[in-house]
């Protein structure tokens, strides 16, 4: 299996622990375990070549939330839907080689990480369906390449920072059930 670049077991109802192994493929690039409800998985290991990491739907730790700053490699991460709670940890903004971010439908709180500004090769942000707080950073306006943000169903408040004027390339803005005030874009 060393030449193995994409495994895909999507929603094929595996428990038990998930071999750490698997992360340390030498060429192993695409992975998707999403919706394996009773699947355990515990971290990467550092180095790996993983680019794209889907884990939707599964219910994750801390462990593994700690262990993505060992993808160096990492272009397109999915958590959707992993029954995270807690706060997006600033240190998410060190992936900066990020294209794809999906963290919608967890149960994150408090205030979005200025630090996501630092994810300049972000296409698409989605952070819907959280319970995220405060106003939306000013520093997403750094974010040139990004063509969708999804903020909806939220708890944010404030003004749209007049930075998201500067995105040229967003073609989707979804800001609906928030709390924001009427001021919209100027640019």
């Amino acid at each position: 299996m060393t030449s193995l670049r994409s495994l895909l077991l999507s929603d094929c109802g595996l428990s038990g622990k998930f071999p750490d192994s698997v992360s340390a493929l030498p060429r192993l690039e695409f992975l998707d375990v999403s919706y394996n409800y009773g699947l355990q998985l515990t971290g990467f290991h550092h180095g790996s070549p993983i680019k794209s990491l889907k884990l939707s739907g599964m219910n994750l730790t801390g462990e593994v939330w700690i262990s993505l700053g060992n993808l160096t490699h990492l272009t397109d991460i999915d958590l959707r839907s992993c029954e995270f709670r807690g706060k997006i940890p600033s240190s998410i903004g060190d992936l900066t080689k990020l294209e794809t971010l999906n963290l919608e439908y967890n149960s994150f709180h408090g205030a979005i990480p200025s630090s996501l500004g630092n994810m300049t090769n972000l296409t698409t942000l989605d952070l819907g369906g959280n319970r995220l707080s405060g106003d939306i950073p000013s520093s997403l306006g750094n974010l040139i390449r990004l063509n969708r943000l999804n903020l909806f169903s939220n708890q944010l408040a404030g003004e749209i920072p007049s930075s998201l004027g500067s995105l040229t390339n967003l073609r989707t803005l979804d800001l609906i059930d928030n709390g924001l005030r009427e001021k919209f874009l100027h640019r």
